[in-house]
């Protein structure tokens, strides 16, 4: 009897492998997605990471009201798209609290540099430098430049 090919067992990720007859043999089910670990003490951590992360706009910090590491919080984000929207909203409420704190600074005599530092960094598209170079968003590769001399290149660049 001849030995069929094995496959390579996926690794790193759990997997079913069904065995025996019929028209499934052989086929790999992959494991359900992993559930968020409960922070020490029991418990969902994501409430208490998505406040802190809503009031703080810090996921170091966030990760410690919430007794996860930065690594689980980010595990959980990329598995879990309810989540990642979740995460993506509270960001958006952390920014918008920074921008009330900018504009209330931004009437005082100091300060204003750094607010607006903060706010060029997370909302590059209101506050940040504009610079375009033509050819949309999608434009890739090399950029052509051409150098015209109304009269004649100066002396020695003939």
């Amino acid at each position: 009897m001849a030995r069929s090919k094995q496959q390579k067992p996926n690794v790193g990720k759990p997997a079913l492998a069904l065995v025996g007859a019929g028209p499934l043999q052989g086929e790999v089910i992959p494991a359900p997605p992993k559930q968020p670990r409960a922070k020490k003490g029991g418990g969902d951590w994501r409430p208490g990471f998505l406040n802190a992360f809503k009031n703080s706009g810090n996921i170091r910090a966030s990760c410690a009201a919430a007794g996860i590491s930065r690594a689980e919080a980010y595990r959980v984000r990329d598995e879990d798209a309810t989540f990642r929207e979740q995460w993506d909203q509270a960001r958006e409420d952390a920014i918008d609290t920074l921008e009330a704190s900018a504009w209330q600074i931004a009437r005082q005599p100091h300060g204003q540099y750094i607010l607006w530092k903060l706010l060029q960094a997370n909302r590059r598209a209101l506050y940040g430098d504009r610079i375009g170079l033509g050819g949309g968003p999608d434009a890739s590769g090399p950029i052509r430049l051409v150098v015209v001399y109304e009269e004649g290149p100066p002396e020695g660049d003939a």
